[in-house]
């Protein structure tokens, strides 16, 4: 089954807004086993949207359309959609008296414009916003209309869409994360072993730090877990983030961190999904040798000695802030992030993370290169394997 995704609002074309609904709806509908056709960015105008809507309903059996149903002059989806389907606009007494009750402060005649369907249409209501979303049934397949703001469309994604959109069966896909290579590296290890036609079908995605590989074969996939053993994860599909979470709720085990030149990105990360709490007991921010002797308690004639950025010092930034925190796990980053800072000894891109485990601290050094941004990234993806890969492989 195919699906079509059309993204609707100038701003978006103008890049005056992030957009994001695409990859919400993008993961649900490979959940449940669509091929996506097709994304489409179209602007504020009625024949644009309508022309767009007619092509993706000559290729998918279910469209999903967001943004353009608000009271303004621009938001325009609503009658192109109509216009398209030759139906008409009516008002919806149901949906106006439903607002009319939560939203007591808003003018009738704004309103008005948010209880506009289409004819025929099924509609399910929004309990995070104003705009209902809409359900056109035509000839081969669906349509819905969903409101542009992100909130609502991930709402209206887990109460309305999961429950409306059939499942599909599919080949099982599989993930796997492979650090510290390249897509040359890895492309060449399996052309010696697989035909190219079986290879061709692999997908690669470069990462910072990583390379995430999706494909069907089993075989394939099961030869480049044992190829690169040591540098692999195997999350299920999951971010690092979410994988790492899951895992340590399940093992019942505690983190901290000490960053440097990540400046709290890592800790950021971690945080970004729910119930970090559970595992994440706290990280420090340890930017300058002063922070490092005073919050870490990292002698002077150390820093001075070996600098921060450092074997030594990575390593008993790590330590130490297990002892600050009482966690089962620490984890320490300090390097040169650029475009200042390093010697020929150790040159900008120079990072050491080190990880606190069963008392036993393990180092590594990294040489990355690209911005200031890139390494700050790599350093954290890098140090998520460095933790998930001690986990996993006790």
């Amino acid at each position: 089954m195919k699906a079509s995704i059309i993204i609707v609002g100038s701003e978006m074309i103008k890049n005056r807004v992030e957009e994001k609904n695409s990859t919400i709806l993008s993961q649900m509908l490979l959940k449940k086993g669509y091929r996506i056709d097709g994304k489409f960015f179209v602007e504020d105008d009625r024949k644009k949207i309508a022309d767009i809507l007619k092509y993706c309903m000559n290729r998918s059996e279910l469209i999903l359309i967001t943004g353009g149903l608000g009271p303004t002059p621009d938001d325009l989806t609503i009658p192109s959609v109509a216009s398209a389907l030759r139906k008409k606009v009516v008002l919806s007494n149901r949906i106006l008296n439903d607002l009319k009750k939560r939203f007591k402060n808003l003018p009738d005649d704004a309103l008005k414009k948010h209880s506009l369907v289409i004819e025929g249409s099924k509609n399910f209501k929004n309990d995070v916003g104003l705009c209902y979303s809409q359900l056109i049934k035509f000839k081969g397949g669906k349509i819905f209309l969903l409101p542009g703001v992100v909130k609502e469309v991930l709402w209206l994604t887990e109460n309305v869409l999961k429950k409306e959109i059939g499942s599909y069966r599919k080949t099982k896909e599989y993930n796997l994360k492979i650090f510290n290579s390249t897509e040359v590296e890895i492309l060449k290890v399996l052309e010696d072993q697989f035909l190219k036609s079986d290879v061709s079908r692999i997908q690669f995605y470069p990462s910072y730090g990583f390379i995430d590989v999706f494909l069907e074969d089993k075989s394939i996939f099961e030869f480049l877990k044992k190829r690169f053993k040591e540098n692999c994860l195997d999350t299920k599909g999951k971010s690092l983030n979410l994988f790492l979470r899951d895992l340590m709720l399940k093992k019942k085990l505690t983190l901290s961190i000490a960053e440097s030149c990540t400046g709290g990105f890592l800790s950021k990360v971690i945080t970004d999904v729910s119930k970090a709490s559970k595992f994440f007991l706290g990280g420090v921010v340890t930017y300058s040798d002063r922070s490092k002797k005073g919050i870490l308690g990292i002698e002077k004639m150390i820093l001075e000695k070996f600098s921060s950025v450092s074997e030594i010092v990575s390593k008993k930034m790590a330590v130490n802030c297990s002892k600050i925190f009482c966690s089962n796990i620490s984890l320490s980053i300090t390097g040169y992030a650029g475009p200042d800072g390093g010697n020929s000894n150790t040159p900008v891109g120079t990072v050491f993370i080190s990880i606190f485990y069963k008392n036993d601290v393990k180092t590594e050094k990294f040489i990355f290169t690209g911005d200031r941004e890139t390494i700050r990234t790599k350093s954290v993806n890098l140090a998520l394997f460095m933790i998930l890969r001690s986990i996993l492989n006790e």
